[in-house]
């Protein structure tokens, strides 16, 4: 292997984590001599800006005002030498194989608009208490749910923690949006697709995340993620209906406590300060899913109140209505039989390159797969498991529905469907 990567990284005040990371770099497998490091202070204070990019590693360190994530990675890719740019977070310690991996993802793929997500497990034993088991518990679902045979990826499956893109097709796509403190890498991985881009996960291009969030990071991360989703509405207004701005009618508890954010700032800071406390009253009594509940009633409250502010006082109803209006009209979506069998409704999908598709079994409507302009295109790989789990219920009700009412010998639905779903 030939190709020169330069291994992006950006920080802010995280000097002792930084170090742990640049000196896992140093011990890749991957020839060093074809690897440079650019480190990009962002704002840092800590004293980071003298830190030495270790030998025979080679690279440079670049110091610039305090910008964001977004910026640093930028700046970090304008300096770069390499043709394939791989960025990294500070708290990421990387396996032995790690740039080999994505190197080897990108090689064997042969496609220079593809952008490659690499796996980062949480360290073995980092925290026992309630709020990191969790955390390690939605971190390790994300990377399963990648692995699965036939996903589907979207716009969300880009975690530029440990993501890698050809200098080229990074340089097509004009970098990451920096007004963005957040989701900026949501934001890069729509433009990728759109632009016929290619997202793949590649679980041995790993490295462990040390990752430093609590609670009360979370909630900001939270504030940051409501900011950014109003930013992305506007932007790109047929993201709405898989933002969770779009999901607001929900139960009463989950109306109250929006509208505290939205429009009850005293009392919002209220519920705030006595939820915490209590939050850590039931995690010292092991009470773990009343804490559940209430850590997921705040993260709820911290992610609309950065609607809240990104809205800058324009009502969350006239943002709606704004964006509802300029929503696509809806598409007349072509027919598959499932009647035929799974393989023939795959390639049927192949075939027919549409945005979305109407399924259904004989005569019996299964199920719509709406378009999904968030996601890679649709294809036959995608089908199989959309049926075994998503329209699994539906399909088995398809079946027997249609052999009950076309005189056939009926068959035990469920059984079918998971025939059907192989």
């Amino acid at each position: 292997m030939s190709t020169r990567v330069s291994v992006i990284v950006p920080t802010h005040n995280r000097r002792a984590v930084l170090e742990r990371g640049l000196a896992s770099l140093a011990a890749q497998s991957y020839p060093l001599s074809l690897i440079e490091v650019i480190v990009v202070a962002d704002g840092c204070t800590d004293g980071t800006k003298s830190v030495a990019i270790p030998a025979p590693l080679t690279g440079r360190m670049i110091a610039q005002p305090a910008r964001g994530a977004a910026a640093a990675r930028n700046s970090g890719a304008a300096a770069a030498t390499g043709d394939l740019l791989l960025f990294l977070d500070d708290d990421i310690e990387a396996w032995p194989d790690l740039v080999a991996a994505h190197v080897q993802a990108h090689t064997s793929r042969g496609e220079d608009a593809l952008l490659v997500v690499g796996y980062l497990p949480p360290r073995p034993g980092d925290g026992a208490d309630l709020f990191r088991t969790s955390l390690r518990g939605w971190w390790e679902t994300m990377f399963e749910r990648m692995r699965q045979p036939g996903h589907r990826f979207t716009y969300a499956d880009v975690l530029t923690g440990n993501c890698s893109i050809s200098r080229r097709f990074f340089q097509i796509l004009t970098g990451f949006e920096e007004q963005l403190h957040c989701h900026e890498d949501y934001e890069l991985g729509l433009r990728a697709l759109r632009a016929g881009g290619v997202i793949a996960f590649e679980p041995t291009a790993g490295g462990w995340h040390d990752d430093v969030t609590d609670l009360a990071r979370s909630f900001r991360r939270k504030h940051a993620e409501g900011m950014a989703d109003v930013w992305l509405a506007r932007a790109y207004h047929d993201l709405w209906p898989v933002l969770p701005l779009a999901r607001y009618r929900e139960a009463r508890r989950a109306r109250l406590l929006r509208r505290l954010a939205l429009n009850r700032a005293f009392m919002g800071r209220v519920f705030d300060a006595i939820a915490r406390r209590y939050l850590g009253v039931l995690a010292r009594a092991r009470l773990r899913v009343r804490w559940r509940g209430l850590r997921d009633d705040l993260l709820f409250y911290w992610y609309w109140r950065g609607v809240a502010d990104a809205l800058a006082g324009t009502s969350f109803e006239r943002l709606r209505d704004e964006i509802m209006s300029r929503m696509p009209t809806a598409l007349d979506l072509p027919v598959i039989d499932l009647g035929d069998g799974l393989a023939a409704a795959m390639s049927e999908l192949d075939r027919l390159e549409a945005p979305g598709v109407v399924l259904r079994y004989r005569n019996v409507h299964v199920g719509t797969i709406a378009p999904q302009p968030w996601a890679e295109p649709l294809r036959g790989r995608h089908l199989r498991p959309l049926l075994a789990s998503t329209l699994h219920g539906r399909l088995a009700e398809a079946i027997a529905t249609a052999e009950g009412l076309d005189g056939a010998p009926r068959q035990d639905g469920v059984e079918h469907a998971e025939r059907s779903a192989r």
